[in-house]
Formats: structure tokens, C-alpha cells, sequence
């Protein structure tokens, strides 16, 4: 039997997706975990079925009054035994033990998923640059960074890239990349009662379609990889969100510092900001978070930003991108 024909590329179907059975041909191809699909989408939902059934399997044996009693008992077995090994290897009293360890575990999870300061002792900055609404100041921040030789990086929507495709290419031509999702969208109830409660509209597959049709969408017009970092818009975020992104590889970035420059210059003295960031003891591995437009004029935004790093390098602190500044980042106890 003679394979079916693509209709859009005029190739053979050879093969079908290995979530969706729809057939392929070899332009429509994406691999992805040692398998073929039909997107990068599919590839995504059949890795997260996927461990749905895992845990599924791992869970059945617990149904049953033995299962039960067997895990159980080998679990507590195991966790005397790794108490008593910590005792004799630490002599520490139980209480520092238990303090120690679960803040090392908690910190380590919190790391994982979202980075707030780089932790280090250099002294290393990094500037972050969100867009989602307006482009009304790229051109003159990367006249500012190109010439001051600043590593920045940029947190853009969909919607920004295909708005603003040409300035896009020229954020992507010399700077790091991260997703902003797609449309922007509200995650969390902060807005109504100023608690991050997932909103009832936002879900697993949403977030996950915000952020690879964001990737995809900068990828097909810069042919650059994005980064996998990413920003919740409006700062609105949980632990479940977070979760649901890093399954695809995505951690958030938030901020040290936010110069709430989106307000615009009605609404802020730059030079108050400015003088509040520099009395402050130490800046090592703060993330400033600014904006690339706002409704109204920048002339003092430009002003603060070239007086922001003019004065960070008189007192020693040195530039990076957060992909560059992540390797300076350690966990601290």
C-alpha cells in the first residue's frame, strides 16, 4: 500500500506521533525523549501523562493492607538507620541536626525553582529587562548598554515579539533571551485579595502553552535559542506555578530590586531610587528588574539608568547576564 501524501509539504507520511497517532512526514517532525511528535506541545503533554502513570504504577501496591505495612515499615527502618549513621558521623545534638538539614532542604528546593539574588560574595550584578506593552525605550537602553559594554538580559512576551518584531532581533543580536509567556496573562488572585492563589482560569497546560508558544514564536524569527529562565507576569507566582514550569525546564527568575520604572516619570523620582540603591551596604548578586517602555516620556529613566551604572562601577560591581551569573550562585546554610 502506497503512503499517503502531506498535503501541505508534498511529502510521504511515514510516521505517526508517538502521543497523538497523527501522521507524519518528515518536515513536521520534532523529537523530542527518543520519540517522534507531532510539536514540541504534544512532545510536553505526553511526558507529563507520563509520569502521571508513574506514579500511578508506584502507588498501586499501597491499595493493599501488606503493601502498606511493607513500605511503611521499610521506611521507617531506613530513617532510623540514616539518623543514627548522621549521629555518629556529625555528634551533633538532635535538635542542630534537624535544624540544619531541613534548611538545607528547603533552600535547595526554593533555589530549584526560582532564584531571587544571586548568592555569592563577588561583586556582580545583573540588570533585567521585562517586555510585554511597550518598546518606546529599546533602542536608547541598548545604545546605552552596547556602549558602556553592559551584559543584560531581556524578558519578553510573545505578543512583544511579534508587535516589535525588528527590535526583538536587535535584543536577540547581543543579549540573553528569557520567556515571558505569551499573553501576559494574570496567574494568581494577587490583584483581587493580594494572595498568590492560582487563579481558577490558569492551569498546567495554560502556563505550558504561555511559555512554548513565547519560545516558539522568538525561535522562528531570531533562528537564537531562548533561555530557559522565565518571569511570571506581574510578579504573580506560587509554588505550584513554578513546579508546573520547571517540568519543561524553566526557572523563574524574580528580582532583588524592583525600580518600579514602569510608573513612569510622573510618578517617581529616579533620583530617590537611585540614591536608595546606592546607600545600600552591599549589592552583590542583586537582580534589578526595569522595563523597555512606558506610556509616557523616559528622558529621566535614561538619566537614572546611565547614573545607575556609572555608579555600580566606581564601586567595583561588574555586569551579567543571569545565565553567566548563575554560575557564581551557591546554596547557603
Amino acid at each position: 500500500m502506497k503512503n499517503k501524501i502531506c498535503k501541505k509539504h508534498k511529502l510521504p507520511l511515514k510516521r505517526k506521533c508517538f502521543r497523538c497517532k497523527k501522521l507524519l512526514c518528515r518536515k513536521d517532525i520534532f523529537k523530542k525523549y527518543h520519540h517522534f511528535f507531532c510539536s514540541r506541545k504534544c512532545a510536553y503533554l505526553w511526558k507529563i501523562e507520563q509520569n502521571k502513570e508513574l506514579r500511578k504504577f508506584i502507588k498501586e501496591p499501597l491499595n493493599t493492607f501488606t503493601g502498606r505495612f511493607i513500605f511503611y515499615s521499610s521506611f521507617l527502618f531506613l530513617f532510623f538507620i540514616s539518623l543514627f549513621q548522621t549521629f555518629q558521623t556529625l555528634k551533633f545534638p538532635f535538635f542542630e541536626i534537624k535544624k540544619i538539614y531541613f534548611k538545607k532542604i528547603f533552600k535547595e528546593e526554593k533555589d530549584f525553582l526560582e532564584i531571587k539574588k544571586i548568592q555569592t560574595n563577588e561583586k556582580i550584578v545583573c540588570l533585567t529587562f521585562d517586555g510585554g506593552f511597550y518598546a518606546n525605550r529599546v533602542d536608547s537602553i541598548l545604545e546605552i548598554l552596547k556602549r558602556e559594554n553592559i551584559k543584560a538580559t531581556f524578558f519578553l512576551t510573545g505578543e512583544f515579539i511579534k508587535k516589535y518584531p525588528e527590535k526583538t532581533k536587535k535584543i536577540a543580536e547581543n543579549f540573553e533571551v528569557g520567556n515571558h509567556t505569551f499573553s501576559h496573562p494574570h496567574l494568581t488572585t494577587y490583584e483581587i485579595n493580594k494572595r498568590q492563589n492560582t487563579l481558577n482560569t490558569i492551569s498546567q497546560i495554560k502556563l505550558i502553552e504561555e511559555l512554548i508558544l513565547c519560545e516558539e514564536i522568538f525561535e522562528n524569527l531570531t533562528k537564537k535559542k531562548m533561555e530557559r529562565i522565565w518571569r511570571a507576569p506581574y510578579g504573580e507566582e506560587n509554588y505550584k506555578i513554578k513546579s508546573w514550569a520547571k517540568r519543561i525546564g524553566y526557572t523563574h527568575i524574580r528580582w532583588t530590586y524592583d525600580t518600579r520604572d514602569w510608573m513612569g516619570e510622573e510618578n517617581l523620582n529616579f533620583d530617590e531610587i537611585l540614591k536608595d540603591i546606592i546607600s545600600k551596604k552591599e549589592l552583590n548578586g542583586y537582580i534589578f528588574l526595569l522595563h523597555l517602555g512606558c506610556p509616557s516620556k523616559n528622558e529621566k529613566f535614561y538619566k537614572f539608568l546611565k547614573s545607575l551604572i556609572k555608579e555600580l562601577k566606581e564601586k567595583g560591581y561588574k555586569f551579567l547576564s543571569i545565565k553567566e551569573a548563575l554560575k557564581y550562585h551557591r546554596i547557603t546554610m
